[in-house]
C-alpha cells in the first residue's frame, strides 16, 4: 500500500485508545492473510461504520478468535 492510500488507518493508528489501534492492526492483519491489494484493504477501512468499528472493538475486548473477527471483514467486503 502506499502512503497515501493509508493516511486515514494511519491516523486511527495514531488514535490513543490502544482497542482502536488493535482493530485497525487487525485489518492490516486480515489484508496480509487475504493477500489483498491495497485498494480492497482500504475499502474495508471506509465501509466500516461507527456501529460497526465499536462492534469490533466489543470483540477485541471479548477476546474474540481471529477467525470470527474476519467473518466479519468478508462481510464487510461483501
Amino acid at each position: 500500500m502506499t502512503a497515501e492510500e493509508l493516511t486515514s488507518i494511519d491516523c486511527a493508528l495514531a488514535s490513543e485508545d490502544p482497542v482502536t489501534q488493535e482493530v485497525v492492526g487487525l485489518i492490516y492483519r486480515y489484508c496480509e492473510d487475504k493477500k489483498l491489494n491495497a485498494c480492497a484493504c482500504k475499502k474495508i477501512y471506509e465501509r466500516l461504520t461507527p456501529d460497526d468499528f465499536n462492534h469490533l472493538k466489543k470483540m477485541v475486548n471479548e477476546k474474540e478468535t481471529v477467525s470470527h473477527i474476519w467473518q466479519q471483514f468478508d462481510a464487510i467486503l461483501k
